[in-house]
């Protein structure tokens, strides 16, 4: 009887073994797809002489899906091109740093969530 069992449990692993291999041979694949992943580019914020602080607040925002509002009664010319390269936030903190030193700064604040730019007079 002992012979019998282990007979029997040799044939079950053979069997397994030819089923493995028979699966392993048939059409029936795995196959890894590749997936392109899209990277974005990073954007490029160009400011032209000519144009105003302002103009160019309000046309980087109005590409970015943002509002502008500009409490100052003043602005400034742009007198040499900028460009900055990253985020429409980065380039907006980016272009009024360049203008912290003028003798009337401005104070922005950026509103992500409500997609709002708010430029004010500082002090």
């Amino acid at each position: 009887m002992a012979t019998s069992f282990s007979l029997e449990r040799s044939m079950n692993k053979i069997i397994a073994y030819v089923l493995a291999a028979f699966f392993c041979m048939s059409n029936t694949a795995v196959y890894a797809a590749f997936t392109p992943i899209s990277v974005p580019l990073a954007a490029v914020w160009i400011a032209t002489p000519g144009q105003t602080l302002r103009a160019v607040t309000q046309e980087w925002a109005n590409k970015s899906g943002y509002q502008v509002i500009w409490d100052a009664s003043y602005d400034f010319p742009i007198r040499a091109g900028l460009r900055f390269d990253g985020s429409f936030i980065h380039a907006v903190s980016e272009l009024f740093e360049a203008y912290a030193m003028a003798n009337r700064p401005f104070t922005v604040d950026i509103y992500q969530e409500q997609r709002l730019v708010h430029v004010q007079a500082q002090g």
